[in-house]
């Protein structure tokens, strides 16, 4: 299923994963919760909102400071940004995009929207993420080679 790589942007995957967690939660019960499962839950949610958020924008600054496309398909992308969040993930934008949909799972608090957590990051991980660095080896080569390690 080659032909899917790239081929929806990564804000569409994202926005219909949450809207289908969402969706699939309406008809099925949310997970039982009492005591201190409850606090665990919001306690977990509020961190991983601020969290996600932070991930996401951090990524999104370093590309617009850098002064490149965040695009790496795109002929604009002229450096390798490699410093700040991206000196602890190659891809923190999807790191971020993964936690916020975490926070959305506890909200719902439904096993089958966990479930499509999963489903989001063995999507990302075959069809924008392998290509992705494909193309960035191929674009900066040993300077992208020497970062992956």
């Amino acid at each position: 299923m080659k032909y899917l790589e790239r081929k929806i942007p990564p804000i569409v995957v994202w926005s219909t994963v949450l809207l289908c967690m969402w969706l699939i939660s309406k008809g099925n019960p949310r997970l039982s919760a009492e005591g201190y499962t409850v606090v665990i839950r919001y306690v977990g949610m509020a961190v991983s909102l601020v969290c996600g958020g932070i991930v996401v924008l951090s990524g999104i600054f370093r590309f617009k400071t850098s002064g490149t496309s965040m695009n790496p398909y795109s002929s604009k992308a002229s450096i390798l940004v490699t410093g700040g969040i991206y000196s602890y993930s190659r891809n923190p934008m999807y790191l971020g995009s993964l936690v916020l949909l975490v926070a959305w799972a506890l909200y719902l608090w439904n096993v089958y929207s966990f479930a499509l957590v999963a489903v989001f990051v063995l999507y990302m991980n075959k069809y924008q993420i392998a290509p992705e660095e494909r193309i960035l080896e191929e674009q900066f080569g040993e300077e992208y080679t020497a970062y992956k390690d």
